[in-house]
């Protein structure tokens, strides 16, 4: 029986890696949808976008890329969203 424990030890300790692993691959497939959503959307509304807007995106954190997103329904222009 003392052979089992390390053993089940190493088998919750890869577990718990595996699932931290899952959990921060979700976490950036769900900025890159929002980085992909904003785009589209500003695209849409304002054309294709300049190199700076998609940096801005590309380094916004999840809840700035929420508020963009919601804020691009009715902004005057990308100038007026990002704070330039």
């Amino acid at each position: 029986m003392g052979a089992l424990a390390p053993t089940q030890a190493n088998l919750d300790a890869a577990h718990a890696r595996g699932y931290a692993e899952g959990v921060e691959e979700t976490r950036e497939q769900a900025l890159d949808d929002l980085r992909t959503l904003l785009s589209r959307i500003l695209e849409k509304r304002f054309g294709e976008l300049e190199e700076r807007a998609l940096e801005s995106i590309a380094d916004a954190d999840e809840l700035i890329l929420k508020k963009w997103i919601v804020s691009s329904i009715d902004v005057s222009g990308l100038d007026a969203l990002f704070g330039s």
